[in-house]
């Protein structure tokens, strides 16, 4: 289905022995760097797939980042990871973390992946578009990044949206559901639709003052969809996180 792109599934400690049970490449999120050092919080369940390295409690502001970089080249080396998944916030520690590191991870020759906000720290990197919109399309969307960086530069995390909008939305994003809220509403629904240009489905409701709500969602075809849609764009990899998708993931992957 995904054809020459690339499918990872994202996995923390608690959720490796079922994710990697899928047979799908794993990124392994088992690093923390927090104070400098690098940490092994837990141990891939095999070779291959990328190592990730992820923030527990923020991120130094001053560290050696050559040594940290050596360091995570060593133990991609030992689990036989073929790339570095950098699950960073884009905040102003993040983005100065991304901007000590990334740069030696580049002059190690070192396969590395960041999310796109953080792009400008990171100029080598390959650049993870989140898959979730709330407006424009997500075929715009792709052909947008497209137009700025080349797809092989691309990646696509599928999210698991489930978000809640009152009409009219006073904001873009709405409010995120609970899986237990979200069944709840779409029992109190009865039905969904499928929007075609946010490639995602949706149902309304009214709340208990009388007001309206648009509810938009993904499922395992919506996720499948917009994989599609990416690799169609040529983009380099796919993500989804095991924690949100589940045994899903085979079909998304399928």
């Amino acid at each position: 289905m995904t054809g020459n792109m690339k499918t990872f599934t994202v996995t923390i400690g608690r959720d490796i022995p079922q994710a990697s049970a899928l047979g799908y490449p794993c990124a392994w999120l088992v690093c923390t760097a927090d104070s400098g050092q690098l940490r092994m919080r837990a141990q891939p369940a095999g070779r291959g797939g990328l190592l990730g390295l992820y923030t527990e409690s923020g991120l130094p502001a001053d560290f050696d980042g050559q040594k940290l970089a050596r360091e995570l080249q060593g133990q991609m080396r030992r689990f036989g990871c073929g790339g570095l998944l950098l699950d960073l916030p884009s905040d102003p520690a993040g983005r100065a973390f991304t901007a000590r590191l990334a740069p030696q991870l580049a002059a190690l020759g070192l396969v590395h992946y960041v999310p796109v906000e953080l792009a400008g720290q990171a100029p080598q990197a390959k650049l993870i578009l989140p898959s979730a919109i709330s407006g424009g399309s997500f075929e715009g969307m792709l052909r947008h990044f497209t137009s700025l960086y080349p797809p092989s530069q691309l990646c696509l995390e599928l999210i698991r949206t489930r978000n809640d909008f009152l009409m009219p939305s006073p904001d873009a994003d709405g409010t995120p559901l609970s899986a237990e809220r979200f069944a709840e509403l779409q029992a109190r629904a009865g039905g969904s639709y499928y929007a075609r240009e946010l490639c995602c489905r949706y149902f309304t409701y009214l709340d208990d003052e009388r007001r309206p709500h648009f509810v938009m969602f993904d499922d395992a075809a919506t996720a499948q969809a917009k994989a599609l849609q990416a690799a169609q764009a040529g983009l380099f990899a796919c993500f989804a996180l095991y924690a949100e998708w589940g045994g899903d993931i085979r079909t998304i992957f399928a």
